[in-house]
């Protein structure tokens, strides 16, 4: 891996997270299908806040994992119970 970025903006009521990287990769299909409790834990907790998540892998071609969760209705204490 040479590159890898992360950026987090307002977008349609919510917050998002992308973070890039050109790495090696990996089948993102194939990693919904196994046990990948890092894929589950994070993809819960994004829909815990009412959000989602998307994981956009290739082999040989690096991965974006995006997390987009809204802002209004957000009960903090249920948050940082999700985050931490």
């Amino acid at each position: 891996m040479r590159k890898a970025s992360v950026s987090l903006h307002r977008l349609n009521g919510g917050i998002q997270l992308i973070v890039k990287d050109d790495g090696m990769g990996f089948d993102a299909t194939r990693a919904n299908n196994g046990p990948h409790l890092g894929h589950a834990s994070m993809r819960q907790r994004a829909q815990l806040l009412g959000g989602k998540l998307l994981v956009d892998s290739f082999p040989g071609r690096g991965t974006t994992v995006s997390a987009w969760v809204p802002l209004k209705g957000v009960d903090h204490e249920s948050s940082a119970r999700a985050v931490g």
